[in-house]
C-alpha cells in the first residue's frame, strides 16, 4: 500500500473531505471493504486538511495533502482507507499489516491525525516482465499542473483572499461623501498583493536524440473581473499580462510571475487561466485553469426596483448599530440616505408548522441575524455599507487550538428561510440537519448530510432561490453548487430539525469551496444570480422521449406596465421513469410567493387527502395524466400562461389546456400562449392533460344527416333533424348549416369538444339562427374538426330539408 500519514498533538487539528458528505472527521473505506460493508465510489482525489492554519502554533504546520486517485495516468487502487494515524502503524505478533477488515480499529472519529491508505488489488503483469508498474500521486495541493508526455505546466497561487478583520467596521467622512463600491470594499481584503505563479518544464527522455529544447516560450495570464494587475514593485508600472521565458532545455523548468491585487467589486469563486506558447515551426500552446476566492465584503448593491430576497453573513457591533437595528445599520452612508422608515423593514418568514403546505406569514422586523433569510426593498436604489459589520471569527484567521464548528438554526417544519452565515460561499455538501435535542454544535453523531435529506425526502427537492432581476425563482440540487454570501434562500422540511452549516475550512488564506478539494470553476460565485437548474437547463432532461419528458410552464402578467412586473417561470410538469403518479421526492414543493407584486402558477395535488402546492410533479409513464393547474396574481388584469420548451419534447405526446372556468380547450402544440383576465388573489384553475398521440391522421368520419320526424312539423311547428359524425382523434368541431351559396343560416357547434371514435350527435330544428322557418329544399351542412396538435379537417355534405 501507499499512504501519506500525519500527526498532532492538536485535537482535532484535522479533517478530510468526502464528496458525499463534505467535511467530516469520521474514518471511511472507499471501494471494496474487506469486511462486507457496503462500499462507497472511490473519488477523483482526497484532501487532507489542517483544521485551519495556526500560525501561532509550533505543533501544528499549516499542510493540504492531496491524494490523486483517477486520471493523469494514476493506477485506479481497489480501496481507499482514510482514518486515524495510528491505524496504520506496525502491529507485532506476527500480524501481516493494516486491513480494512480488522477488528476494532475502525472509529468513528479521528483524533490524532489522518492517514490515506491506498490500497491496489491483482494486477496483471506483462508476459516476459518481472513487475508492472503502480502510479500514484501525492502532493501539497497548492498548485494546478497539466501533465503531458512532453512538457508540462501549473500554475501556483494561495486559494482565496482573506476577509480582513482589522479593517476598520465604520467609514472616513471622505467614504461617506464619496463612496466607492471598488476602492471601500477592498480594505476588508487580504492580502492586498497576490503573487500568481506560472511554470513549464521540459520533461527529458532517457534517449539523447530525444533531448529536444523547448524555443521561445511564453507565459501569460488571463484574469477575471474579480482581479488585476498590480503595480509590479520592480518596475514600479502595472504588471503585464505576458511573459518571455526563453528556451527551456530537456529536464529543466522556467518560472513566470504576475503580481495582482482583487478589485472589490465582486465576491466568490472565480478562474483564472496561465497559457504557456512554445514558438518554432509550429507553435503550441497549453493552458491550466486555477481559482481563486474572495470573500464578501461589507458593502453591497440594492434596488428599489424590486424585492431582494437577501441575508446578511455578519453580526453586528451592538454598540454601533443599537443592537442590529437597521436604521443604523443601512445608512452607514450619508449620501443616499434612505428616510423612509418602512423601507428599512426586512421581513421574514414565519412558518406555520402545523399547516400541510408548509405555510406561514411574512413579519416585518427592523432587527438583523447572521444566517436569516429576508426579503428587502428599498426606498431609494444605492450602495449599501453595514455599518458596524463583523464576520464571524470562524470565517477568518482562527484562535490557536480551534476547532472546526457549525453554524446553527432551527428549521421549523415547511418553509423556512435561511442564508449563508459566512462571507465565503459553502457547498451546499457541508450542510447538515441534526435532530432536536442534538443541539451541542460540538457533537456530529446522527446527523444527516444534505444530498441524504434530498434522497430521504426529508428536504424536499434541494435550494430554492429568487432571482430579482428575472423576478423568478429558481432551484438547484445540484449539491457542488455554493450558497452565497448575501442570498436568502429557501428550504422546505418535513421535520423539525436543526440546519448545521460547516464553516468553510481555510488552509493558511486558502478555503476549500467543494467536498471533494476541487474548486468549480465554472460556476460565476458573484454578485451575478448563480445558474439555476431551470435556467441552465439541468432541470430538464438531455433527450426527452415519449417516457421521460418535461415541460415548463411560464405565467406573466401583460399590459402597459409588462417590463417591470413579475413573472413565474419556477412551474414544471412531465414523466420520469423513475416517478410514480402520486406524492414521490421527485415532486417539488412551491416556495411561498414574493411579497407583493407577484404572479404564481402551481400544480395542485392531493397528499394524504389535503390539497398542495407543487413547482414539479412528475408522473410516471403510461397513459393518460392530467395535472391541476393554479394560477393566482395580487393584482387585477391580464396574464399570459406560456409553455416556451414544447419544442423540444416528442410529437407522440398530445397536450391540452383546459380553463376550468368556461371549459375552453387549448392544444398547447396549436398555440405558444393563453391569455387569461385575473382578479387580484383569486385562483384561477386549469387542467393540464397528457396523452400518447395517434398515429392516425384527424379524419371526420360516418357523417349522417336524418329527418327523426315529430308532431310539430309544419306551417307553425318545427323539424327534427339530427347530424351525427365520430372524429378519429380527439378535437373540437364546428358545425354550420350553409345555403348552396356559401351564406350560414344557422350554426349548429362552436368549439365543442368530441373525443376519438365517438359519435356526436347535432339537433336541429330546421329554422334559421334567428328562429324563423326556413324554406324546404337544398342545402350544405359544413364539419370542421380542429385536432389539438394544430391539424384540421373539412367535411360538406349536401341535406334536403322538408315542409
Amino acid at each position: 500500500g501507499v499512504t501519506g500519514a500525519f500527526s498532532s498533538v492538536v485535537d482535532p487539528a484535522y479533517f478530510y473531505t468526502d464528496p458525499s458528505q463534505g467535511p467530516t472527521l469520521r474514518s471511511q473505506v472507499y471501494g471494496v471493504s474487506p469486511d462486507g460493508t457496503l462500499p462507497r465510489d472511490i473519488p477523483t482525489q482526497i484532501d487532507v486538511l489542517g483544521g485551519r492554519y495556526q500560525p501561532d502554533t509550533p505543533f501544528v504546520e499549516p499542510f493540504h495533502g492531496r491524494h490523486i486517485l483517477e486520471g493523469y495516468g494514476a493506477t485506479p487502487p481497489s480501496t481507499v482507507f482514510v482514518g486515524d494515524s495510528e491505524d496504520l502503524y506496525p502491529v507485532l505478533d506476527g500480524d501481516t499489516g493494516f486491513s480494512p477488515a480488522r477488528t476494532g480499529i475502525r472509529y468513528d472519529r479521528i483524533e490524532d491525525g489522518i492517514a490515506v491508505g491506498v490500497y491496489f488489488g491483482p494486477i496483471t503483469v506483462a508476459p516476459g516482465a518481472t513487475s508492472a508498474p503502480v502510479i500514484t500521486y501525492y502532493g501539497n495541493g497548492n498548485s494546478t499542473d497539466r501533465l503531458e508526455a512532453d512538457f508540462a505546466i501549473g500554475t501556483e497561487a494561495e486559494e482565496s483572499f482573506q476577509y480582513n478583520g482589522n479593517a476598520p467596521n465604520t467609514l472616513t467622512p471622505t467614504q461617506i461623501s464619496n463612496p466607492s463600491l471598488e476602492d471601500t470594499a477592498r480594505q476588508f481584503l487580504t492580502p492586498q498583493r497576490l503573487d500568481i505563479y506560472g511554470s513549464v518544464y521540459n520533461r527529458q527522455l532517457s534517449e539523447a536524440q530525444f533531448d529536444i529544447v523547448l524555443p521561445d516560450v511564453r507565459m501569460s495570464l488571463t484574469l477575471p473581473d474579480a482581479l488585476r494587475f498590480a503595480t509590479n514593485p520592480t518596475t514600479g508600472q502595472p504588471d503585464t499580462s505576458t511573459k518571455p521565458v526563453g528556451n527551456i532545455p530537456g529536464d529543466t523548468d522556467r518560472v513566470a510571475q504576475w503580481v495582482v491585487e482583487p478589485t472589490g467589486t465582486q465576491f466568490g469563486t472565480f478562474p483564472y487561466v496561465m497559457t504557456a506558447t512554445v514558438g518554432g515551426i509550429s507553435p503550441l500552446s497549453r493552458t491550466v485553469s486555477r481559482a481563486v476566492t474572495v470573500p464578501a465584503t461589507p458593502l453591497f448593491n440594492v434596488s428599489a426596483d424590486y424585492f431582494q430576497m437577501i441575508g446578511f453573513p455578519f453580526d453586528f457591533d451592538p454598540t454601533l448599530t443599537n443592537n442590529s437595528d437597521t436604521s443604523s445599520i443601512f445608512n452607514g452612508l450619508s449620501r443616499p440616505t434612505d428616510t423612509n422608515p418602512g423601507s428599512l423593514n426586512v421581513f421574514r418568514w414565519i412558518p406555520d408548522p402545523d399547516s400541510v403546505d408548509g405555510a406561514g406569514r411574512y413579519e416585518a422586523t427592523t432587527n438583523i441575524q447572521r444566517g436569516e433569510g429576508y426579503f428587502y426593498r428599498p426606498a431609494i436604489s444605492r450602495l449599501l455599507f453595514l455599518n458596524g459589520a463583523r464576520p464571524d471569527t470562524q470565517a477568518t484567521p482562527a484562535e490557536p487550538g480551534a476547532r472546526v464548528q457549525y453554524f446553527q438554526k432551527v428549521l421549523e417544519r415547511g418553509w423556512n428561510m435561511i442564508s449563508n452565515p459566512w462571507v465565503y460561499g459553502v457547498p451546499v455538501s457541508f450542510i447538515s440537519l441534526a435532530e432536536i435535542n442534538n443541539n451541542d454544535p460540538n457533537v456530529d453523531l446522527d446527523l444527516t448530510y444534505f444530498p441524504d435529506a434530498v434522497d430521504s425526502g426529508l428536504v424536499r427537492g434541494g435550494i430554492f432561490f429568487y432571482n430579482p432581476e428575472k423576478r423568478d425563482y429558481d432551484f438547484f440540487q445540484d449539491f457542488s453548487q455554493e450558497l452565497r454570501p448575501y442570498q436568502a434562500y429557501w428550504v422546505f422540511v418535513n421535520e423539525r430539525k436543526i440546519l448545521r452549516i460547516a464553516i468553510p475550512s481555510q488552509k493558511q488564506t486558502a478555503v476549500i469551496p467543494a467536498p471533494d478539494g476541487t474548486i468549480p470553476v465554472t460556476s460565476n460565485t458573484t454578485r451575478k444570480q448563480v445558474p439555476g437548474a431551470i435556467a441552465s437547463g439541468r432541470a430538464f432532461p438531455l433527450t426527452q422521449t415519449r417516457d421521460n419528458w418535461k415541460m415548463q410552464l411560464v405565467a406573466k402578467r401583460v399590459g402597459p406596465n409588462a417590463s417591470d412586473t413579475a413573472n413565474d417561470g419556477m412551474t414544471l410538469l412531465g414523466v420520469s421513469p423513475n416517478a410514480k403518479d402520486g406524492d414521490d421526492t421527485r415532486d417539488l414543493p412551491k416556495p411561498p410567493a414574493v411579497m407583493t407584486d407577484f404572479v404564481s402558477v402551481r400544480i395542485m395535488h392531493d397528499v394524504n387527502g389535503k390539497s398542495r402546492r407543487f413547482a414539479q410533479d412528475l408522473k410516471a409513464p403510461g397513459g393518460k395524466k392530467e395535472w391541476e393547474i393554479e394560477v393566482e396574481s395580487d393584482r387585477d388584469g391580464p396574464v399570459s400562461l406560456s409553455w416556451p420548451n414544447l419544442a423540444r419534447l416528442p410529437k407522440s405526446v398530445n397536450l391540452t389546456l383546459t380553463n376550468k372556468q368556461d371549459g375552453r380547450k387549448t392544444s398547447l402544440r396549436g398555440s405558444s400562449s393563453v391569455v387569461v383576465n385575473i382578479s387580484a388573489n383569486v385562483k384561477s384553475r386549469f387542467v393540464i392533460t397528457a396523452d400518447k398521440g395517434t398515429s392516425r391522421p384527424l379524419v371526420i368520419t360516418n357523417v349522417r344527416f336524418r329527418d327523426e320526424g315529430g308532431s310539430g312539423r309544419g306551417p307553425n311547428g318545427g323539424a327534427n333533424y339530427s347530424l351525427s359524425f365520430k372524429t378519429t382523434a380527439d378535437a373540437q368541431i364546428e358545425a354550420r348549416i350553409m345555403t348552396l351559396t356559401g351564406k350560414t343560416v344557422n350554426s349548429l357547434a362552436s368549439g365543442r369538444a368530441v373525443v376519438a371514435n365517438g359519435e356526436t350527435r347535432l339537433r336541429w330544428n330546421g329554422r334559421s339562427q334567428e328562429g324563423n322557418q326556413l324554406p324546404a329544399g337544398p342545402y350544405m351542412v359544413e364539419l370542421t374538426a380542429r385536432g389539438e396538435n394544430g391539424e384540421s379537417a373539412v367535411v360538406k355534405r349536401p341535406i334536403t330539408t322538408l315542409r
